[in-house]
């Protein structure tokens, strides 16, 4: 005997219902996977949980590492800039004199303050939303104003605690010590060199963005689905 449309529509409401509760099912197994991950990263003092190989997608491992070995240049280039600063001492200009202390201060408070900042509000961003392959219009926000730091850096106004091209040049003119003038000039050259690599970076994740890792578009109401098919038969 063939099967009714009273009796098509029961199936396919069954069926339906087996999805939802598989997808609850695996919504429930990967927040238990979720709390088994404990923070391992970084080695000596465990912050937060860091795992590329077993986190992120395939496609999208070779830019998370890049960004992750980015945030080790980031850190190497303030500490040099540190260095740029603590010479600063020894640019004689006629006028506008680099103030030593000014620059040191400065350029402690943007290290102290940019290591956590960037990974965390940078890099992690990244990482969390690259791991449920869901990149967000926030993390381009982010990165922007990343880039504008680094291009700041990279100009180097006086007494502002960064050692950039301003200060290359004033060195370079009115520095007694070769060793500052050879500090400043590697800090700038870090400054620019972070800010290409910041900038490769965004457009490496706006791929991703454009091949699939954007947020997932809105659910379609199954319900509704499933009663028009079962009217149509």
């Amino acid at each position: 005997m063939s099967e009714t449309t009273a009796e098509r529509f029961a199936r396919l409401q069954a069926k339906e219902q087996e999805l939802r509760d598989r997808e609850k099912a695996l919504k429930k197994q990967d927040v238990f996977i979720e709390e088994d991950k404990s923070n391992n990263f970084p080695p000596f003092f465990p912050l937060v949980h860091h795992d590329i190989v077993n986190d992120i997608p395939l496609s999208s491992q070779w830019t998370i590492k890049i960004a992750f070995l980015a945030q080790f240049f980031w850190a190497a280039q303030l500490l040099i800039n540190f260095v740029a600063a603590c010479t600063t001492g020894t640019i004689h200009l006629g006028s506008g004199k680099y103030s030593l202390g000014t620059n040191i201060v400065f350029s402690i408070i943007i290290m102290i303050l940019g290591v956590p900042c960037a990974f965390k509000l940078n890099y992690m961003k990244l990482y969390s939303q690259a791991k449920k392959n869901a990149i967000k219009g926030t993390f381009f926000i982010l990165q922007g104003l990343f880039i504008a730091v680094n291009v700041y850096g990279f100009v180097g106004l006086k007494n502002n605690g960064v050692m950039g091209v301003i200060t290359t040049i004033d060195a370079l003119a009115a520095s007694t010590s070769g060793f500052c003038k050879a500090m400043v000039i590697i800090a700038t050259v870090m400054w620019a060199s972070s800010s290409l690599i910041q900038l490769f970076l965004f457009g490496r994740v706006m791929l991703i963005y454009k091949n699939g890792g954007a947020p997932p578009a809105p659910s379609v109401d199954t319900s509704a689905t499933t009663a028009n098919y079962g009217a149509e038969i």
